[in-house]
């Protein structure tokens, strides 16, 4: 199930850019298969890194940081050859808090690691993702669910901590004791797809289009709307035939009292000093799909 995405692609097409919006907390409840369980999931806390990369890391590497990918089939590390064991680690949990300290022995590609970060930490659907060996050394379910921080100004999470769980739920985000499992409260899941041949990553399929503030964005192409989901990417990014008529019709709900000149790779842009603060994020258009 999906609650909400955190960016939009169509792979195989020219992808046009849209604005760099404020980041707000995001959840992502992944699943890539069931099994029988008889662990407990792992939990580990998410940061995000500066505005210029704007990756989101786990310390799983004897507390040392991987970046999360979504699109990643592997773990990789920095080594020779063409794999190698790493020893990782995390925290049991009961979905409400850390219970005691887990390390591993999980196989990872040799690959050079992201800036700031000293591998990866695939989290697509692969028998080599993150996931896929938490699932098989800890007996846990082979699904993930990811609570993405914000930038610590806006959002939930106002200390620009997240949370990621490995290996099925329950997952409480807040008090009160007697609350209801996040996962509870997602009654009508959202299908993943696979719509591209060999892509390992998430997709989902918005049958209905695009509305902003309920009105319908016409959209001209042929084909239904895919909508990629990354942790990687830090805008979202339109097929061109859906990002014209949207960013036309996002303007025209806009207005222009925010409006600024145009910052390169964007096409609009906004003085967020302008912009009405919400614990959701900037009041703004809602887009809908």
């Amino acid at each position: 199930s999906i609650l909400l995405s955190l960016s939009s692609a169509s792979p195989n097409t020219s992808p046009a850019k849209m604005w760099q919006s404020k980041p707000v907390l995001v959840l992502l409840l992944l699943a890539a298969t069931t099994a029988a369980t008889s662990g407990k999931p792992l939990l580990t806390k998410i940061t995000k890194g500066a505005a210029s990369t704007a990756l989101y890391t786990a310390p799983l590497s004897a507390g040392r940081p991987l970046v999360l990918d979504l699109s990643a089939p592997a773990i990789t590390t920095p080594c020779s050859g063409q794999t190698t064991t790493v020893t990782l680690s995390a925290n049991s949990t009961d979905g409400s808090n850390p219970l005691s300290p887990v390390s591993f022995a999980a196989t990872a590609t040799c690959a050079a690691a992201p800036s700031g970060a000293v591998g990866v930490a695939g989290l697509a659907r692969s028998s080599a993702s993150f996931p896929a060996q938490v699932a098989s050394t800890q007996k846990v379910a082979n699904s993930f669910a990811l609570c993405l921080p914000s930038d610590g100004r806006t959002g939930f999470s106002g200390n620009g901590v997240g949370a990621a769980i490995f290996g099925g739920g329950p997952f409480f985000l807040a008090p009160p004791a007697d609350r209801p499992s996040i996962t509870t409260l997602l009654s009508d899941g959202v299908p993943l797809r696979q719509p591209f041949a060999g892509n390992p990553g998430y997709f989902v399929t918005a049958t209905n289009g695009i509305a902003i503030d309920g009105t319908r964005v016409a959209v001209s192409g042929s084909g239904a709307l895919v909508v990629g989901l990354s942790t990687t990417i830090p805008y979202a990014q339109l097929r061109s035939d859906v990002y014209r008529p949207f960013i036309t019709a996002f303007d025209r709900a806009m207005g222009s009292s925010a409006k600024v000149a145009a910052v390169k790779p964007f096409e609009l842009c906004y003085d967020s000093s302008k912009l009405a603060p919400t614990r959701f994020g900037y009041l703004v258009p809602n887009v809908w799909t």
